[in-house]
């Protein structure tokens, strides 16, 4: 998968040594391998060609970006095993529910939906919205809570819906969580623009967010203009 051919003028920088401190050699053979060595008690894989030289390329930023130079000293070894990156992990600060509430229900009766959201440390939680039919018509009562944590702002709203079962108000809620541990706390602007009150079943029609958990390097492959990008167990890639 590492295998790559030069079109045009130019070279792959190869080094002897991992660091650097050997001989810098420019090659165009683009049979491209792992290679295992021990560094302080641990294995690292680098990327090298057949003769075991190590390649060396610039590396990218924590958003994929490259700062280039003509100097051999801004080039880095090709790190490619799991433990060489990981992607942080990203709160969730906004998402949406869509949600189907039964018009004819009865007062009183409740229903749950819910959604997963995400804290700083990458750990899922469950954002549940708690539904009860209201005594006044086309009017539902909503109560949020989370799993490991506590709904500081925003815990209740109260919904109405116009004759047609769109939801008239509130269409964004704007809900503060506060994780236990080392989760911290964030801030999510849910939209609940989607819920309607319908002559139907209770159903959740659709929801989102964009927070990321954790991820760990799975797979590797190069682009066109030889950039590496990594692919990752949260799903997101990044060169």
């Amino acid at each position: 998968p590492f295998d790559l051919a030069i079109n045009g003028r130019g070279f792959l920088v190869e080094n002897t040594k991992v660091d650097g401190s050997g001989q810098y050699q420019l090659g165009r053979a683009g049979q491209l391998v792992g290679t295992t060595v021990s560094s302080g008690g641990s294995e690292e894989t680098y990327l090298t060609d057949v003769t075991g030289n190590y390649i060396f390329g610039w590396p990218a930023d924590a958003n994929g970006n490259f700062t280039t130079s003509t100097s051999v000293s801004s080039l880095t070894a090709i790190r490619i095993d799991p433990s060489s990156v990981a992607f942080d992990p990203v709160a969730t600060t906004a998402g949406s529910f869509s949600g189907l509430l039964t018009a004819d229900a009865p007062a009183g009766t409740v229903w749950t939906g819910s959604l997963p959201v995400i804290d700083a440390e990458g750990a899922e939680h469950g954002l549940s919205l708690q539904f009860t039919k209201s005594a006044t018509i086309n009017t539902w009562d909503m109560v949020a809570s989370v799993s490991d944590g506590t709904v500081s702002t925003g815990s209740t709203a109260t919904l109405t819906f116009d004759a047609t079962g769109a939801l008239v108000t509130p269409t964004n809620q704007a809900i503060g969580l506060t994780f236990a541990g080392t989760g911290g706390a964030t801030s999510i602007d849910l939209d609940l623009s989607g819920t309607r009150e319908l002559g139907a079943a209770f159903d959740i029609l659709d929801f989102d967010q964009n927070g990321i958990a954790a991820g760990s390097l799975q797979s590797l492959s190069f682009d066109p203009n030889g950039v590496l990008s990594g692919f990752f167990s949260n799903g997101p890639s990044r060169g």
